[in-house]
């Protein structure tokens, strides 16, 4: 039935969760070539191996309902590195992800008396320059969609 009669947007709630690697890679790639057609995807994991990470385009991470993270994926480790979180060479890149927003590794600058990591995530994404720019850009779309363009 072409996913239920070909969706705009698809919502995914770890699609991968019990596949052994090889299906899990398969299948992820599948929605990958989906997602080059012009579906767009949302995706929810809990764990996930580096190799499908790579495959995303955009990531959204949010803890404790806050937005931790939102950008191009290529950029993830950069922004972690940014607020003083690093990832070591021989780490997954996705488990380093996990353990940061879990507060596995914590540092003394983000280990404050509510140990409240995510609040701390949130003010230093807020004052990233990937968030001015979306924020940007969805400014842009909402005043042309109220009519005031002039073309």
């Amino acid at each position: 039935m072409e996913l239920v009669l070909s969706p705009g947007v698809l919502f995914l709630d770890e699609p991968i969760t019990g596949l052994d690697s090889t299906m899990a890679r398969s299948m992820m790639e599948c929605l990958h070539r989906l997602s080059r057609k012009g579906l767009q995807l949302f995706f929810r994991f809990i764990k996930h191996r580096y190799s499908i990470l790579k495959l995303f385009d955009t990531l959204l991470s949010i803890a404790a309902g806050r937005c931790i993270y939102h950008g191009l994926a290529d950029n993830v480790l950069q922004f972690f590195s940014s607020v003083g979180f690093r990832c070591e060479e021989h780490d997954n890149p996705a488990d380093f992800i996990l353990d940061v927003l879990q507060g596995d590794r914590l540092s003394p600058s983000t280990d404050d008396e509510n140990n409240q990591i995510e609040c701390h995530f949130n003010e230093e994404y807020m004052k990233a320059d990937i968030y001015k720019s979306i924020q940007n850009q969805i400014s842009e779309k909402l005043y042309v969609s109220s009519g005031n363009n002039n073309n």
